[in-house]
């Protein structure tokens, strides 16, 4: 959806629920304007570089940040004692994910 936003606002299309479907069929298809929405927020702006706003509609990574912030897991007695937090936090994650439950229980 953002992908679609940017894109519409960097064509000056309007942002309609029929233009945003057919950016959709253009991603299934494989067309090149579907390529271009299916590369995201900063590969749409960097087609676009007179289009000073659409820096302001870039997609933030949720990982940008994150050594700023401290993460301490309560580990099990003896289960993987020797790996630090963050990496523990990912790979729970990664087991949620897979078991179709949502990420946010490893928190």
């Amino acid at each position: 959806m953002t992908a679609s936003k940017v894109y519409l606002e960097a064509e000056d299309k309007p942002k309609s629920r029929e233009n945003v479907l057919e950016l959709l069929r253009e991603i299934e298809k494989g067309t090149l304007i579907g390529r271009v929405v299916a590369s995201r927020t900063e590969g749409i702006a960097g087609l676009y570089p007179e289009k000073v706003k659409l820096k302001t509609m870039l997609d933030k990574k949720a990982v940008d940040e994150e050594d700023l912030y401290k993460i301490e897991l309560n580990h099990f007695t003896g289960i993987k004692d020797n790996i630090e937090d963050k990496r523990l936090l990912y790979d729970e994650i990664f087991v949620l994910e897979n078991l179709g439950i949502c990420i946010f229980t490893s928190l």
